[in-house]
């Protein structure tokens, strides 16, 4: 198994009360802060709630939104 550090290119998402992080690898900083907003606005819900499963389906939702200019 390999185990990676966040460096400049990719981004992860993490628990402050916990540290553990969790979820997609994104490819920058700028990315996971926007998925982070669109689910806030897209759900009530705690991503640390869900399961990987929930996590994946709302990541692959996220990378097929309509971005509307």
């Amino acid at each position: 198994m390999g185990v990676r550090v966040s460096d400049r290119t990719n981004a992860c998402l993490y628990c402050s009360t916990t540290g553990i992080a969790f979820g997609p690898v994104f490819a920058s900083s700028f990315d996971a802060n926007d998925f982070l907003d669109w689910y806030r606005n897209n759900s009530v819900s705690d991503l640390r709630d869900l399961t990987p499963t929930e996590l994946v389906a709302a990541y692959a939702k996220w990378q097929t939104r309509q971005v509307v200019a």
